[in-house]
């Protein structure tokens, strides 16, 4: 598999896939594998691709490259705060552009296997057990409302180093 995008197929996501399986490259676009299904088939792509509808920093953002896939996603308000762009994944802002960081990745070996080991590196301490934990801590220690957000951004902070 070149390229996987498990997930709903929106108009935009169906657009980027259908023009790389039109160049000629393999690609896995479906609604439905869950669970082990949908661990196989990324453990065996090149690339994920994800593209947040909701300008979100969605969940996929943080499996994919556990999985040893390249990540190329939009660029998201919070991107920053998880990863490097250009370093730990490759973004976008339209279908053009996504399907030449694909392409590009899909060419250069060398750099597909630097982004996904960064990529991976990166997404370890976001792991939902690490959330969990986290969250735990923030609510056993009675952090008032106001100081959340405060805190949260110090952990992220934290984490990325």
């Amino acid at each position: 598999i070149d390229v996987a995008c498990i997930g709903l197929q929106y108009q935009h996501r169906a657009l980027v896939m259908g023009e790389l399986e039109r160049i000629g490259y393999k690609v896995m676009s479906e609604v439905g594998p869950i669970f082990d299904e949908y661990r196989a088939i990324y453990n065996r792509a090149k690339v994920a691709f994800t593209w947040s509808s909701r300008k979100d920093t969605i969940a996929r953002v943080f499996e994919t490259p556990r999985m040893g896939c390249a990540l190329v996603t939009n660029q998201t308000p919070d991107l920053g705060l998880f990863y490097t762009p250009g370093r730990d994944c490759l973004t976008f802002t339209d279908a053009r552009e996504a399907i030449e960081r694909i392409e590009g990745l899909l060419q250069d070996e060398t750099a597909r296997n630097a982004i996904a080991l960064n990529g991976y590196n990166a997404a370890a301490p976001h792991t939902w057990t690490h959330r969990a934990e986290w969250l735990v801590k923030v609510f056993k220690d009675d952090v008032p409302a106001e100081a959340f957000n405060y805190a949260m951004l110090s952990e992220l902070e934290r984490v990325k180093k």
